[in-house]
Formats: C-alpha cells, structure tokens, sequence
C-alpha cells in the first residue's frame, strides 16, 4: 500500500493542460453492446491514456455503479460507456475516470465530470427505409413556433431534426416532425405540428403521455384537450372485457348450480329423516344413495 505514495522515477504525471472531454449519443448496436443504447464517450485532449472508468447513477445499474475497465491492450485515450436507461426520465449520471501517462502504470489522475441525460435518451432518428408511422396516435392543439419546438427536442431528446424533417423554407417552415426508433423495442414514434395541430404517433400509449407532460410542462401548460386513437389497446382492452363478461357468466352459472345442488342436497335429507321416522328402510337407502351421488 505505502509504494502507491512513493516516487516513481519513471514518472507517471501528466500534463497539466490534460483535459477530460465527454460527449453523449445514441447506437441501434456496437461490438460493445449489440442492443441499442446511449453512448457515453470519453476522451482525453493529449497522449494521456483512460485506464477505466467507473459511472454512478441511480436506476440504470445493479447496485448503482458499472465498470469500464478494458483490456491493457486496448487502452487508449477514447473510452465508450453503453448505457441503457429502463425508463423515460431525466438521469444525473456522475463518471469517474482515471487518466495516465501509459497504461502499465500503476498511479493514475483522477477526474470527476457529472452530466445529465435528457427524459428521452433512448430514441434515435429512424431510418428513411423503414420508416412506418403507427397507425395509433394522440392530437391535440398546440399554439407554439416550430422553433420553440426544436428547443424541447433538443433538452429532452439526443437527435436533431433536419431541414427535411422540418418542413424546408416558406409556408413550409411553421411545420414540424421528425421520426424517431425507439432504441428499447425498435418501435417507431413520429411527432408532428402542422396548422396548429400537434400529433404524437406511437404504439405504446405510455410514451404518448409521457411526451404531452413534458410538453406541457415545457409549454407551462395547465390544461390540453387531446383525442387519442389506440385501435390495438382497445382490441385488447375489448377481449380482455370479453373474457370478463364470460368469467361473469360462468360464475352466475356456477351460483345457480350451486343454488340447486343446495336445494336437491336440503330435499333429500327431509325425505330421508322422514323414511327413518316411518321406519321406511328402503326409502332411506334410496336417499343416502342420491346424496352420495349429488
């Protein structure tokens, strides 16, 4: 433990101007990490080496921490961090690296850089070729500029909108969509403003409700009339009613069934209280054999 504090004449410092750079961006899939997911890269602004690093944030990992800790033979001054945040929310990640002159050192500069990722990480701009906009959408009324827009896009979202997907210049440019991939389950979402008119294109209903809070809290918006069509929840919303309905039905037929048997099982005990009465056997006979068989 104490040669970690003496002098190396070899020399491990580093230059003083050494800088840690970050910068945060979206994959569908790496050699990393085939699965979609954000790209935390790190890098150095010289030769400086990053050994590892360790990345702190709540949520995203098991026990709130992930290593990044390469083979020496893969030690450069670029390091890439996949990171795969489960929900839409706003994430504070804190990274620590650790920076040297060459990687078999055995003393390293630590730096510390916290940034945040934005509600809506996980989504990049989908393919021009296989673009499919979901047939289930939410619309609302929206009085805004599409540059006011493109300025919630850019806080909440790690994709830039282009020209193309802005609507072009003149009449065109109080338009505004862009299409995304969403990097969890590969399904599409397109936002759209055209006339006044906001629709939010997605499968996924939570996503929709999702997006019209952060608009609205945006927007400082207290109130949106919306009109939402999801055809596929209210097909499965409809069987799943359904399977209730018949559930319902079963169980009036099972209380019916059960209301009778009650009556046979009642009759038959006074029939047969009265034959034991009579002192008639065979008749009593009779009616323990139908109990037993009820």
């Amino acid at each position: 433990e104490l040669k970690n504090y003496t002098s190396d004449p070899s020399g491990t410092g580093i230059p003083a101007n050494t800088r840690l750079l970050t910068e945060i961006s979206v994959s569908f899939g790496s050699n990393v990490h085939s699965a979609g997911h954000v790209v935390v890269s790190l890098s150095t602004n010289n030769l400086t080496v990053i050994r590892s690093a360790t990345v702190f944030a709540e949520g995203i990992f098991e026990g709130e921490t992930f290593v990044v800790h390469p083979r020496i033979d893969q030690v450069t001054h670029h390091l890439d961090i996949p990171l795969v945040p489960p929900k839409d929310t706003p994430l504070d990640i804190h990274i620590r690296a650790f920076v040297g002159s060459s990687a078999t050192k055995s003393q390293f500069h630590v730096f510390e850089v916290t940034r945040q990722l934005p509600r809506f990480s996980m989504y990049n701009l989908a393919n021009p070729v296989s673009k499919v906009i979901p047939d289930s959408f939410v619309t609302f009324r929206l009085n805004e500029k599409p540059l006011r827009l493109e300025s919630w896009q850019s806080q909440n979202f790690l994709v830039n909108s282009n020209s193309e997907e802005r609507g072009g210049e003149g009449p065109s440019s109080a338009e505004w969509r862009i299409s995304l991939t969403s990097l969890r389950d590969g399904s599409m979402l397109q936002l759209k403003y055209e006339s006044g008119t906001m629709t939010i294109a997605t499968p996924h209903m939570s996503i929709a409700a999702d997006i019209i809070q952060s608009l609205a809290q945006f927007f400082n918006l207290t109130t949106i009339q919306s009109f939402a069509e999801f055809p596929n929840i209210y097909l499965n919303l409809r069987d799943q009613l359904n399977k209730v309905e018949e559930l319902q039905q079963n169980a009036a037929k099972m209380s019916a069934n059960v209301a009778d048997t009650a009556n046979i099982v009642r009759g038959l005990i006074v029939q047969a209280e009265d034959s034991r009465l009579l002192q008639y056997m065979k008749d009593l006979r009779e009616c323990y054999s139908h109990l037993q068989q009820v």
